[in-house]
């Protein structure tokens, strides 16, 4: 998180992937998002693991938006 502190003046928006759940289809970890919500003001994008709605409602409500990869290509999310 301290690198964020540290870039947040060069940056408008961060782009995060959680890799420990990257491509497997189950779930991704709100509860560091929600860490790193707390460490920036700046925008801030999640990606890996996303594999429900109720994920990416979850970010909404941080103000995280989400990038979506495997839900999408395998069809657990539709653009519907």
């Amino acid at each position: 998180m301290k690198v964020i502190k540290e870039l947040e003046p060069y940056c408008s928006e961060f782009l995060c992937t959680y890799v420990d759940k990257e491509g497997l289809m189950k779930g991704t970890n709100i509860n560091f998002f929600k860490k790193l919500r707390k460490a920036t003001k700046n925008g801030l994008t999640a990606a890996g693991g996303i594999s429900s709605m109720e994920e990416i409602k979850k970010l909404e409500k941080l103000k995280i938006n989400s990038v979506l990869g495997m839900a999408l290509y395998i069809g657990k999310i539709t653009l519907k």
